[in-house]
């Protein structure tokens, strides 16, 4: 630039400040358009805010699911145990043959009771699956179209290549995520956390 202006000063000697003058208002403009803001935050906030409430969600899935097997599987221990306490009454005035047959009916009662309820238990966590399923689809739809509004818009140039490496890291950690891997895989996990640090630096 100093050549420029120096250049300028030769040519135009008698009239420098002119010159000088339109060069100095040609680097504002420039510098004034790179310094426009870009959108790159407000992706980020967004594509994060989706990706942990799906991740929430799918956790919530796998902990529901855990607890209500743990339960089930209590409840059957304290039945079994509540009905070798009531055969021993029951025993008190009736024989061993009959004691033995009401036994085996309490036992089959429980296990009957147990086996709907963890087939309810299962059912409700296929449910569940089927809604955290739900939510990353529709967050990836949602990511999608915002990526494409940010590309669209001139000032986000600058600022292109980073979304691009987050929306990659983005999109591979969410399909991932699942109520048996909440924050999807070691890998696709810690591929998002490096493009989201490196877009909050800009």
């Amino acid at each position: 630039m100093r050549h420029l202006i120096k250049g300028i000063w030769m040519r135009n000697g008698s009239r420098p400040m002119k010159y000088m003058l339109l060069v100095s208002a040609a680097l504002m403009a420039t510098s004034a358009f790179a310094d426009q803001p870009n959108h790159l935050g407000e992706l980020l906030s967004s594509l994060a805010s989706m990706r942990n409430e799906c991740a929430q969600q799918a956790q919530k899935a796998r902990d529901d699911f855990s607890t209500a097997t743990f339960k089930a599987h209590l409840d059957a221990d304290t039945g079994r145990t509540q009905a070798q306490m009531d055969a021993r009454v029951y025993g008190v005035g009736h024989g061993s043959r009959e004691t033995q047959q009401y036994f085996i009916d309490r036992l089959k009662a429980n296990s009957d009771a147990q086996a709907q309820t963890l087939k309810n238990i299962s059912d409700k966590y296929s449910s569940d699956k089927q809604s955290s399923l739900a939510c990353i689809d529709e967050a990836k739809q949602h990511g999608k179209e915002e990526y494409k509004a940010f590309k669209a818009d001139p000032k986000n140039k600058r600022a292109l290549p980073d979304a691009e490496s987050l929306m990659t890291a983005w999109l591979s950690n969410m399909d991932e995520i699942t109520p048996d891997q909440s924050q999807g895989s070691e890998a696709t996990k810690a591929n998002w956390n490096t493009a989201k640090a490196h877009a909050e630096l800009q």
